[in-house]
């Protein structure tokens, strides 16, 4: 007597499956992956960096133009209107920017307090 419970692949149900399941172009989607995956990397993570690089000078070139313009402002006499050449006139973005032994929050500090 045979169970009706059997545990063996039914043939019938396995090909209506494949037939169902199987994508129109599976063929041409394999290819596409395997060569996607046989390609050599085209970015490295150096030169991924480097596509930062320039945003990132021209954010720290615009932060360090905003202090600037904040400390001339809070350096100036009262009523007194600090234009972007008064900023760059002073010595703190040139401190800030040129990273010597000079530059870091103490540039900062005293061009805060300055005569105080």
């Amino acid at each position: 007597m045979t169970s009706p419970f059997n545990s063996g692949p039914d043939e019938a149900v396995g090909r209506l499956l494949r037939d169902a399941l199987e994508p129109a172009h599976h063929a041409a989607f394999v290819t596409r992956m395997a060569a996607a995956v046989r390609a050599e990397a085209r970015e490295t993570t150096w030169d991924i960096l480097a596509g930062w690089a320039r945003p990132g000078v021209a954010a720290a070139a615009a932060i360090a133009l905003t202090l600037a313009m904040w400390l001339a402002q809070s350096r100036a006499p009262e009523g007194a209107v600090v234009t972007i050449a008064d900023a760059v006139e002073s010595s703190v973005p040139t401190l800030l920017l040129s990273g010597g032994a000079d530059a870091g929050t103490d540039a900062v500090l005293a061009a805060m307090v300055g005569d105080r």
